[in-house]
């Protein structure tokens, strides 16, 4: 399933769902932007739940789903800038799950806010310490658990590069993490890296090791999730090149190649 927010777009079609996502057997919700502001779409593969519902509000998108007998509320979230608007958008994702059936949730998108002191660089002051104790005490009213990003740290970075946090998480309720693969997919690589047998000196069987595990993942990863191999491996280097630039002082890409690089990474450059 795919989480996308800012979409900029007022209409969705089947067309472009289907060249976006790489094949037709695919369901889909969207949210349309107010002018180039905003929109929503979640995209995930038709047999993956099934569906009972969708919802939308200011901020966020939904769909209430079965997945393995369990009842799923997954929410594509898109906060607002202004603490008065994030206070809403808090104040109605409680306000929803208290007056909807029980079930496990989960939360992705860009929540405008951190959680700790060291998810932004470059910026400080006691707005953002308060604002920060009030995201982490919605954190903990909604019972999800903040997943943390694995290898990069931030997620967003201004135009020159100065101020970088990360914005960007999933919050997943405790028994969404226990049914579901998150816990298996740690205890798939524990028991394939175990039961690689290499012979050789020790960077080598590293090496190779490390290269078989990542075939193994691959037919993992489409035999859990259903998930289509994109050839998005490059684009993602070079992406998180560019992170590893900034969150080290560099200079900001130009916006241009930025550009360019989003446009790749979509599918989206026919050049």
């Amino acid at each position: 399933m795919c989480l996308l927010q800012e979409t900029k777009r007022t209409v969705f079609d089947y067309f472009m769902i289907h060249n976006l996502w790489g094949h037709k057997e695919v369901d889909w919700v969207a949210k349309e932007s107010c002018g180039l502001s905003g929109g929503l779409l979640s995209v995930w593969n038709r047999d993956l739940f099934s569906m009972r519902f969708s919802f939308t509000r200011d901020g966020f998108l939904g769909v209430c789903v079965e997945w393995k007998d369990v009842l799923i509320y997954i929410f594509n979230v898109n906060s607002p800038c202004n603490i008065a608007g994030k206070r809403k958008l808090w104040t109605d994702l409680i306000d929803f799950k208290m007056n909807n059936e029980p079930g496990e949730w989960c939360l992705g998108g860009d929540f405008n806010s951190i959680t700790t002191i060291g998810e932004p660089r470059g910026r400080k002051g006691i707005k953002d310490q308060l604002e920060r104790a009030e995201f982490v005490n919605f954190i903990d009213a909604f019972e999800v658990v903040d997943i943390p990003l694995a290898g990069k740290k931030f997620t967003w970075f201004n135009s020159v590069g100065i101020v970088i946090c990360r914005l960007n998480r999933f919050l997943l309720s405790e028994g969404f993490i226990e049914k579901g693969c998150i816990t298996n997919f740690f205890a798939f690589v524990k028991e394939t890296w175990g039961n690689l047998v290499i012979h050789g000196k020790k960077a080598y069987v590293i090496k190779e090791k490390m290269k078989r595990l990542k075939e193994n993942l691959k037919v993992w990863n489409r035999e859990v999730f259903g998930i289509m191999d994109f050839n998005i491996d490059k684009m993602v280097q070079e992406l998180n090149e560019v992170e590893d630039l900034i969150a080290n002082g560099y200079q900001a890409p130009n916006s241009s190649n930025s550009n360019v690089l989003v446009k790749r990474f979509l599918g989206a450059d026919s050049s």
